[in-house]
C-alpha cells in the first residue's frame, strides 16, 4: 500500500471560503474516508476560510467517529491553520460525537423523548 500525507485544502472545497452547510461537508468527508481508507494520513488545512460553521465540522469531523476511534483519527488526521475559536470548535465536535457514538441509543431516546414525549 502507497501511503501518503495528503492536503485538503478546506477553502477549495466550499463556496467563497465560507464552510457552512452539512451538504458541502459531504463530500469532504468522503473525501477523507477514502483517503483513511488507503491509509494515507490527511493534512485538513482551514486557512483562509472566512467562516466555519459547527454543522460544516460535524460531518467532516464528527462523522468520522462513527467507523474510527479517537487514536485512529488523531494518527490520521492532522489540523493546520487553526485559531483558537477552531480549535475549541473541533474539540467540542470531536468530544460530542465521541459521546454520541459511544452510546447512540440512549442519545436516540433522549432525543425522541425531547421532541414527540415518548418515554
Amino acid at each position: 500500500m502507497n501511503m501518503a500525507i495528503v492536503k485538503i485544502l478546506l477553502r477549495d472545497k466550499v463556496t467563497d471560503n465560507m464552510a457552512v452547510t452539512p451538504i458541502e461537508g459531504q463530500p469532504i468527508y468522503e473525501q477523507i474516508v477514502e483517503f483513511l481508507k488507503s491509509g494515507d494520513t490527511i493534512e485538513l488545512d482551514f486557512s483562509d476560510l472566512q467562516i466555519c460553521t459547527t454543522a460544516f465540522l460535524n460531518v467532516i469531523i464528527g462523522n468520522l467517529y462513527k467507523n474510527y476511534t479517537s487514536e485512529q483519527l488523531k494518527e490520521k488526521i492532522k489540523f493546520c491553520g487553526l485559531d483558537m475559536p477552531m480549535r475549541e470548535r473541533i474539540k467540542k465536535v470531536s468530544d460530542r460525537a465521541k459521546q454520541f457514538y459511544k452510546d447512540q441509543e440512549s442519545y436516540t431516546n433522549i432525543i425522541e423523548s425531547s421532541i414527540y414525549g415518548k418515554d
